[in-house]
């Protein structure tokens, strides 16, 4: 049996794999296995493990059915036999001396994980050290510095190695998260276990970030929400006996601050305080209750400061947005089922063509000059809101003029410019955008704009036959028209 597994699960990393792999394989530590969980991937990942397998009999392939990172670790670790565990992403790397220095501080002082610091490791190669706080080694039970680690580090599986029979003996696995945070619960679990852990000061890790990670779209609320709401569901699969009062205390204030901390919308903070208020009462922690009303309180005054500098929209249910979209008045709105591309640009500011000069630097003071005429600063500022009906799809690079109407079921064709009104179920595109067609003919637009199947129960509109537009009418109308509220 060897002394080290290295569970990494693998889905379309082609790029990355050989960098990873040989940063493992030219480790100055030689007893370990390389567990590589091939979760489907559809690239040539499997292929580039399977080279890998065949020169060096410490790389292991494995390939299961798709179900997310946390299922392909839990399915690596059972495959696997070793005294220790531990974990690479398919994009990141180690350290020559990871091995070598992880299994020499677990082995020398008995602990039950140690943990390691590491860099960021950015597209242009420049690194920055990511734990600048924590600076000690081993930390027994119930010290001040194991309650630290526990309220303000957030360390990934990447990080620790872990004896594997403290592992087995407490039943810990990755819980069936699919998105963000699969391995936050594994990490605050094993921190209220372990009796002993320790810490290597040296970064010995390189966590590859990459440019879409540093650039937030407007999904990360939706996913930190979720993602929250995933951790409080697993919780209550557990039994929570081990946590101590202050425990539970400290890993609720983590979970608010993850998903609270990449708010860029009015929505995440709603979100988030909905999930909490729904499961906080589980556990009957007053101080808990406390903690989250004056959360709430300091989020409401982030909030107004949002309002004010941030230009928002009402957004439908099911409605998702690409990267980098501009929407210039917080009156505008969007339904529900709309599909918005890239760098879509939703209403802008207006220059007065009848003044002297349509320059903002007559009445706007932020240029510097003094504000002389609050009516034109005000005519500038205040857009008129566009509206956005539901089932809408705009193409990537779209400008929509302010106060334009685009009905429901339209389409908006890819780096069009819309001046003028959207006719429901028109599809349109161009330099200005023009009508080239309509998606169905008069009398299924008319059907479609009665039914406004959009507004239907989430466990109706599931069961609609979508692919098929005669048969969907048909099966709304059999279902009678119930809207949700």
């Amino acid at each position: 049996m060897v002394k080290v597994a290295i569970i990494m699960p693998v889905y379309n990393g082609g790029e990355y794999l050989d960098t990873s792999i040989q940063s493992v394989l030219n480790q100055s530590y030689r007893d370990f296995q390389l567990i590589c969980v091939n979760d489907s991937s559809t690239d040539n990942s499997l292929e580039i493990l399977d080279k890998y397998a065949s020169i060096d009999n410490r790389v292991v392939c494995l390939t299961k059915e798709n179900a997310g990172p946390g299922l392909a670790l839990n399915y690596g670790i059972e495959n696997s036999q070793s005294d220790y565990l531990c974990f690479l992403d398919q994009d990141d790397k180690y350290a020559p001396d990871y091995l070598e220095k992880m299994v020499d501080a677990i082995e020398k002082t008995s602990l039950d994980m140690c943990m390691c610091n590491a860099y960021l490791w950015k597209n242009d190669d420049s690194l920055e050290i990511i734990y600048k706080d924590l600076k000690f080694g081993i930390v027994p039970t119930d010290t001040a510095k194991k309650k630290k680690l526990f309220s303000e580090s957030n360390y990934p599986q990447w990080t620790k190695i872990v004896k594997r029979s403290f592992w087995e003996k407490n039943k810990i696995s990755f819980p069936d998260f699919s998105n963000k945070a699969h391995d936050v619960p594994v990490h605050y679990e094993l921190i209220a276990m372990c009796e002993k852990i320790g810490y290597v000061r040296d970064c010995i890790y390189f966590n590859r970030v990459h440019d879409e990670q540093i650039s937030h779209d407007i999904n990360d609320s939706y996913y930190y929400s979720v993602s929250a709401k995933n951790i409080f569901d697993w919780l209550n699969t557990l039994d929570l006996n081990y946590f101590q009062r202050e425990k539970k205390l400290k890993f609720f204030k983590y979970l608010i601050r993850l998903s609270a901390r990449s708010a860029k919308n009015i929505r995440v903070f709603d979100e988030l305080f909905a999930i909490i208020d729904n499961y906080y009462s589980f556990y009957d922690l007053q101080s808990l209750k406390r903690y989250i009303a004056k959360q709430k309180k300091k989020f409401m005054k982030v909030k107004h400061l949002l309002l004010e500098k941030v230009n928002l929209a009402n957004v439908g249910k099911n409605t998702y947005c690409a990267k980098q979209p501009f929407i210039a008045s917080p009156k505008t709105t969007i339904g529900k089922f709309v599909s918005i591309g890239e760098n879509v640009r939703i209403g802008h500011g207006e220059h007065p063509l009848g003044y002297l000069s349509t320059s903002p630097y007559f009445y706007y003071d932020n240029l510097g000059w003094k504000l002389l005429n609050t009516k034109s600063h005000n005519e500038f500022w205040n857009y008129a809101p566009v509206c956005i009906g539901n089932d809408v799809w705009i193409g990537d690079n779209v400008i929509i003029k302010n106060g334009v109407k685009i009905g429901d079921g339209a389409v908006v064709g890819l780096g069009a410019v819309v001046t003028k009104d959207v006719p429901p179920y028109a599809v349109v595109a161009g330099v200005p955008a023009k009508v080239i067609k309509y998606r169905f003919s008069d009398e299924i637009i008319s059907e479609l704009l009665e039914l406004e199947w959009w507004n239907l129960e989430e466990d109706v509109i599931r069961q609609i036959p979508y692919d098929n537009i005669e048969k969907a009418i048909e099966f709304i109308k059999c279902k009678g028209i119930k809207h949700s509220t």
